[in-house]
């Protein structure tokens, strides 16, 4: 697995709906941003090698305004959202 640095935290990403419907790139970030509001409880994939607060698979609480920023990526055929740790507001 690939490492991340510094203070991090992938989460696995809300998986958008499948339709047979084509949909625009625009409204495809449209209903992400939607799903994302739903989301309340977002698994850990991986940390920061200098998170020590949170560990990978704990759910937590993400303020939904670093969601619509997050970086997203694919490590090893996961879709992840690269957040700063300061930005989970709880843990389960």
């Amino acid at each position: 697995m690939k490492k991340i640095h510094g203070n991090k935290v992938a989460l696995i990403k809300p998986i958008l709906p499948e339709t047979k419907t084509y949909i625009s790139d625009e409204l495809k970030k449209q209903m992400e941003n939607e799903l994302i509001k739903q989301y309340d409880r977002l698994k850990i994939y991986a940390v920061g090698d200098t998170v020590t607060e949170h560990k990978v698979g704990d759910e937590v609480l993400v303020d939904p305004n670093s969601l619509r920023s997050a970086l997203v990526i694919n490590i090893e055929g996961t879709e992840v959202l690269i957040i700063n740790s300061m930005n989970i507001v709880m843990t389960w």
